[in-house]
């Protein structure tokens, strides 16, 4: 009698939860439907907004379609389609400034820092002191873009960075919500499960195979790698592999060989803007008075070393964000800073699956658009700078800065 009480017992129990379960699904399909239903709502767009979509177009008597930007008035009488062309006219010359300004960008002044932003499409100004308004203000009508100043269409003007401006605008698109709702969904019927800590990223690289060197290139690569050798831009390169410090200590457990690109990149460029005696032990010294040495080194603790030696470095021209982009998505971008006068610090993989960083040094683009750049790694089998586009699609870039003397 005692079992069958038990068994009932237990029976009612289960029921319960499972009632609690389908209950608490139920909810969770609502409120999916409702998401959904919210994302496929048409927006209703005010009449006064200050970016209008549409454009309007008149009949002329006959049949024949007044296109925009016509000269002469169609009717009239109605005022109201001749202002409004006005203004696309007006928008379309400004725009057609700022496609052109932004070629030439990114620039620095003392007073102001002017960017372009892809993501808002549209040009940043970015205050350095009181004057800057006023500076852009001049800049603009003397380089001929009148269309530009006070045009909230155009520009933005803030005492923020260009990074900083298109943040609160970077919104998901709605196939990305749902696909969050998605993987949400899936994680409440999946369970639970205990999640290691993720250390800080600390990219590196891990050689699979030290690059082999032919006889007549080894003699000059213990003649360019070894020592700060210059080549004809004034850049100095340096090896990880192949030079005279392959074997010098990094931490425990590894060598500049086996993790090193990052301190040897910055050595490079140290030794080419500041001074040769940054070779690569002198800048792992640094490292490791700084606590920042290990089997792989973190993206912001090469910045950061550039900069306190008198490297002028620019925002991250690509933020670490896990997102890997192919050269066709960052070219312009290089090539703007590089049209400049700057040249790059990149972070960027060389294999699926990640398993470790690489840096190097991109000093430019050839007339094909191929990378240009000193490689600390794979660039050690050949004068500098290398083609990095050989392994197309890699490398696949994942973060960038800008360096300059």
């Amino acid at each position: 009698m005692m079992k069958s009480r038990s068994v009932v017992n237990t029976i009612m129990n289960n029921s319960k939860k499972y009632l609690a379960v389908g209950v608490f699904i139920l909810v969770f399909i609502l409120i999916i439907l409702s998401l959904l239903q919210s994302l496929t709502a048409p927006k209703n767009i005010p009449p006064n907004s200050p970016f209008p979509t549409s454009v309007s177009t008149n009949q002329y008597s006959g049949g024949s379609t007044r296109t925009r930007g016509s000269s002469s008035s169609i009717n009239q009488g109605n005022n109201s389609s001749v202002v409004s062309n006005s203004v696309d006219l007006t928008d379309e010359r400004a725009t057609s400034q700022m496609n052109e300004l932004k070629k030439k960008l990114p620039l620095e002044t003392n007073d102001f820092i002017l960017k372009y932003s892809p993501n808002l499409d549209k040009l940043v100004v970015t205050r350095k002191t009181p004057s800057a308004d006023q500076a852009f203000s001049s800049f603009a009508t003397g380089k001929n873009y009148p269309l530009l100043v006070d045009n909230p269409k155009t520009t933005i003007i803030s005492d923020k960075t260009m990074e900083q401006v298109q943040t609160p605008y970077a919104t998901k698109s709605p196939e990305q919500q749902l696909g969050t709702i998605v993987t949400l969904f899936n994680l409440l019927l999946q369970p639970p499960v205990i999640n290691t800590p993720v250390p800080t990223l600390i990219p590196t690289l891990i050689p699979t195979a030290t690059p082999i060197l032919s006889s007549s290139q080894s003699s000059q690569s213990s003649i360019n790698l070894s020592s700060s050798g210059s080549n004809q831009n004034g850049y100095v390169y340096y090896s990880q592999c192949q030079g005279s410090y392959d074997s010098y200590p990094l931490a425990e457990g590894c060598n500049v060989c086996q993790a090193g690109c990052g301190p040897v990149t910055v050595s490079m460029i140290l030794s080419s803007y500041i001074d040769q005696k940054y070779t690569p032990p002198e800048v792992v010294e640094i490292y490791k008075s700084n606590g920042w040495a290990a089997c792989g080194t973190g993206l912001s603790y090469a910045k950061s070393v550039l900069t306190s030696r008198g490297v002028k470095t620019s925002d991250y021209i690509l933020p670490y964000s896990g997102i890997e982009y192919s050269i066709e998505e960052v070219r312009g971008d290089f090539k703007s800073y590089l049209d400049n006068g700057w040249t790059i610090f990149v972070l960027a993989w060389f294999r699926e699956g990640k398993g470790g960083g690489h840096y190097f040094w991109v000093t430019g683009l050839d007339e094909n658009g191929n990378v240009l750049a000193y490689d600390p790694y794979y660039g050690a089998s050949q004068s500098p700078p290398i083609n990095e586009n050989v392994r197309y699609p890699f490398p696949k870039y994942a973060a960038a800065f800008a360096v300059k003397k």
